[in-house]
């Protein structure tokens, strides 16, 4: 039982660790893409990204998956962004849900 409360204990404290890194990140890997995207994680080739605004440091709540294979153009760079935030979102009173829009994210690699 001791063995179980210690793990758990563990994997809670190096995840806010993780959490607290996040947070206080202010340098990100950049796209070449237009429009230009910060890289959140990087998984193998694949590269989770985000669109974002450089003068109020908010990302997009939408985010691509663009695979790396080298072939592709793609360069990054990294640069001092300050800490990235999502916007402030207002709560909207409504007794019905309604529909979101999708939008889908094409980036197009500029030399």
């Amino acid at each position: 039982m001791l063995v179980i409360a210690v793990f758990l204990f563990g994997i809670y404290i190096a995840s806010n660790a993780g959490r607290s890194e996040a947070i206080k990140q202010e340098e990100y890997l950049v796209t070449n893409t237009t429009p230009e995207l910060v890289v959140l994680r990087m998984y193998g080739d694949n590269l989770v990204c985000v669109p974002f605004d450089r003068t109020t440091g908010e990302i997009e709540e939408s985010f691509s998956v663009i695979k790396n294979t080298g072939e592709t153009g793609l360069a990054l760079r990294l640069e001092k962004l300050g800490r990235l935030h999502l916007p402030e979102i207002t709560p909207v009173a409504s007794a019905t849900p309604t529909a979101v829009q999708v939008e889908t994210l094409t980036p197009t690699i500029t030399p």
